[in-house]
């Protein structure tokens, strides 16, 4: 254990680290420190290198500043020359952008010359958009890492200080990388570590963490649901669950640091063993959390668990009417909702938030009025109703792709009829941001050469008259 203060972050590491001597890589979140901490994808991939050997530099975003923060130590990321980017949300390629920019390291990766680092990207978008990533990095892991890590690190450790170009073939010949001389769009080539063994769990836990001074432990990889909307039920089958043994030993060890836990996965409830594990944390008086909650799994022992230490919880409708349901491909019906509705309020739980998405094809405005519907009944049980409401972005890799996006007028049209609504049911209604939802989808579904074109047309617009921007 390493706890480590300084004026910008205070955290304590909770693996223990032997000596590195394989060399050293640059680890990227482009976003604030409060998201990379809580973000398994970022922690996993600290931990796979730093117990092989290699010395990794973190190093965040900070949105409010235009700036990249150091989290372990004076080393500057100019002089590292492998940078992984962890990137899992759209818009965090924004910020990528900026950090080139900052960096004075060209957008286009064909401007690159042998004094630039080779930039590898991996993440969630990698499962989805991997060709088109390739506008702006110059490699892209695609899937999950642990089933090529061996080869993977043998490779950098083999191709360091030979030059960029020798790291940049050696790394062309891994399973799972992806460059432009071998553009592979079959979805075979997304790689899946399906007799998964170890999951993820944090490696680093701080009170400015996204959920606070939380353990967040990963038990499902993947997921058996095929919402038509999502691509994690299209593109991150099959759904794996960690062993029950593996995750109550790893429990043991996050509640050495903390009685706050977090169970992470698409669908918690979904796994095996799940009212085990509730039980344990219950009889322990644990604060656990889950990260999703479907209407139709929960149950008297994971909501018992869930109330011992919490005010509310959520749950994600999705639909407001059946018809929307079923073209979003939920699997839930109205009495799925409206009991998971009554057994948390029968546990004491007193907040409630609902995830719903609007701007279907299909929906009128009867559909919408289903929404402020279920609104109510939750209102009759609840003190305080939450509901957050984001609008359909058809996504690459899901049955919705190549489906249009609404556009703006009608969006705009159905969120003040919404917004309304909820108000009058006495709820507070949460509306993502249309114009950051539009850019999204333009991003998720940019073809080859037009995610290059997206960005540099932002940047133009937030450096107009600034300074050079190297692109």
């Amino acid at each position: 254990m390493k706890k480590r203060r300084s004026s910008e972050v205070s955290e304590t590491r909770i693996l223990d680290l032997k000596g590195q001597t394989l060399g050293e890589l640059a680890l990227i979140y482009p976003n604030d420190y409060s998201l990379a901490v809580a973000n398994l994808g970022f922690n996993r991939v600290f931990e796979i290198f730093s117990k092989r050997g290699f010395k990794v530099y973190r190093f965040v975003y900070k949105t409010a500043e235009g700036r990249l923060q150091s989290l372990d130590g004076p080393r500057r990321i100019e002089d590292i020359k492998l940078w992984l980017l962890s990137l899992h949300f759209e818009l965090d390629l924004l910020n990528v952008a900026k950090i080139f920019s900052r960096m004075r390291l060209p957008l286009r990766p064909e401007w690159r010359t042998h004094r630039h680092p080779v930039t590898v990207v991996g993440g969630a978008l990698t499962y989805f958009m991997s060709p088109t990533l390739l506008d702006i990095f110059d490699a892209v892991y695609v899937g999950e890492l642990e089933p090529n890590v061996e080869e993977l690190t043998r490779t950098i450790f083999n191709s360091s200080g030979h030059g960029r170009d020798r790291l940049m073939g050696s790394l062309a010949e891994v399973p799972g990388v992806l460059v432009k001389s071998k553009l592979y769009r079959d979805e075979g080539f997304l790689c899946k570590d399906e007799g998964a063994t170890t999951f993820a769990r944090s490696v680093f836990l701080s009170k400015n963490g996204a959920f606070g001074y939380r353990f967040l432990l990963e038990v499902e990889r993947g997921c058996k649901r095929a919402c038509r909307f999502c691509v994690v039920g299209h593109r991150m089958t099959p759904a794996r669950y960690a062993d029950l043994q593996w995750v109550l030993e790893e429990l043991r060890k996050g509640l050495c640091f903390t009685d706050k836990i977090g169970l992470v996965g698409p669908t918690v409830v979904d796994h095996p063993e799940v009212e085990t594990i509730a039980e344990y944390l219950y009889a322990r008086d644990i604060d656990v959390s889950f990260s999703s909650m479907r209407a139709d799994r929960l149950n008297e022992v994971v909501v018992r668990a869930l109330a011992k230490r919490q005010r509310g919880f959520t749950i994600a409708p999705e639909g407001g009417s059946q018809k929307v349901r079923n073209f979003l491909g939920k699997g839930l019906n109205e009495s799925h909702i409206l009991n998971a509705m009554r057994l948390g309020a029968q546990h004491g739980l007193r907040k409630l938030k609902m995830y719903f998405i609007y701007g279907t094809p299909v929906e009128g405005e009867e559909d919408l009025e289903e929404i402020a519907k279920l609104a109510r009944e939750a209102k009759k049980l609840y003190s305080e109703v939450c509901v957050s409401l984001t609008p359909l972005i058809p996504k690459p890799g899901t049955p919705l792709e190549g489906l249009k996006m609404l556009d703006m007028k009608e969006l705009k049209r159905r969120e003040r009829f919404l917004r309304r609504r909820l108000w009058e049911e006495g709820t507070h209604p949460k509306f993502e941001s249309l114009k950051r939802s539009m850019l999204q989808y333009r991003i998720s579904n940019a073809r080859e050469g037009e995610l290059l074109s997206i960005l540099e047309e932002k940047m133009r617009g937030e450096n107009n008259g600034g300074a050079n921007t190297q692109f």
